[in-house]
């Protein structure tokens, strides 16, 4: 193929969508791979697009105090009452929730500082229904925002008080 800079010529690549990569195909996609790639040597750089082998783009997180990636937040019996995640503005990614009792329970978010809200009264952001002896699992490819803070609490009701029998498990993922 002809460099883009050559006047008249075509630019294109030869290689097919689910082949290996050969010679020097033009990338409208993205570098496939199960692993996450190793950082470029100096900014300015160029590198390629991180997408899954089924073609999702991949989203590393930015470096901060607490390294790469997701900070977490591991609650074995979350109930009825305000719990914090995060107290300022963030993003929910990943959510993991286990609901061992033999009705369904919501996992009620709010987006209020957990020492303002009052389960039951409190207009939650979002209520998760989880069935009896259900659960939840999900990486979310557009993260929840939320302006002020990540509260959670476990109630048997979308926007109720009333706490489950037994607390539920909840894992979230957040920056």
């Amino acid at each position: 193929m002809a460099d883009v800079r050559d006047a008249g010529r075509q630019v294109g690549g030869e290689v097919a969508h689910d082949a290996a990569s050969a010679g020097k195909p033009v990338f409208v996609g993205g570098y496939a791979s199960a692993a996450a790639p190793t950082a470029v040597s100096a900014d300015g750089d160029i590198c390629n697009l991180w997408v899954a082998l089924f073609g999702r783009p991949q989203v590393v997180g930015s470096a901060s105090a607490g390294g790469v990636g997701l900070d977490t937040s591991r609650t074995t019996a979350l109930s009825n009452t305000a719990t914090a995640i995060k107290s300022s503005a963030g993003n929910i990614y990943l959510l993991h929730v286990e609901n061992p009792n033999s009705s369904k329970a919501y996992l009620q978010f709010y987006d209020v500082a957990a020492g303002s809200v009052t389960v039951g009264t409190t207009t939650p952001k979002l209520s998760l229904l989880i069935p009896a002896t259900g659960g939840h699992d999900g990486y979310l490819p557009i993260p929840i925002a939320f302006g002020t803070a990540i509260t959670v609490a476990a109630t048997t009701t979308a926007t109720g008080g009333a706490a489950p029998t037994t607390g539920l498990l909840v894992n979230i993922g957040y920056k």
